[in-house]
């Protein structure tokens, strides 16, 4: 599983500068619409505002974290040194887990936040 992670992060690592410029755009929104609105026109972009921030951050940090991982350790390695290896994947293990259950909150929590949105102004 880790190594399919690596191999997508490191094919759409083109997408790290405009999830961070996403990420800016979507908190610079949102940090003026807390600030500077004062009727619920103005707040017409906070829910996706807060959508691209949670999905900036999302895939930026998963490129930033599975573009490092760790390849299979060697038979002809040592004992030691393989197990270091093998403890490093445990936890890349734990992280392609943590990811992949916050992907599926970001995806619950974005469609909530669009139907609410819609609903309110659509």
């Amino acid at each position: 599983m880790i190594d399919k992670l690596k191999k997508i992060a490191d094919t759409v690592q083109f997408l790290r500068l405009p999830s961070v410029a996403l990420g800016l755009m979507s908190l610079i929104a949102i940090t003026t619409i807390i600030f500077g609105s004062n009727s619920k026109e103005g707040d017409f972009f906070a829910i996706p505002s807060v959508v691209g921030l949670v999905w900036s951050m999302t895939t930026y940090s998963f490129l930033v974290c599975f573009r490092t991982v760790p390849e299979k350790s060697d038979q002809s390695w040592s004992f030691i040194k393989r197990m270091k290896r093998r403890i490093l994947r445990v936890g890349y293990w734990i992280m392609g887990v943590l990811f992949i259950v916050s992907t599926i909150g970001a995806i619950f929590v974005s469609f909530r936040m669009i139907n609410i949105w819609v609903r309110d102004y659509g």
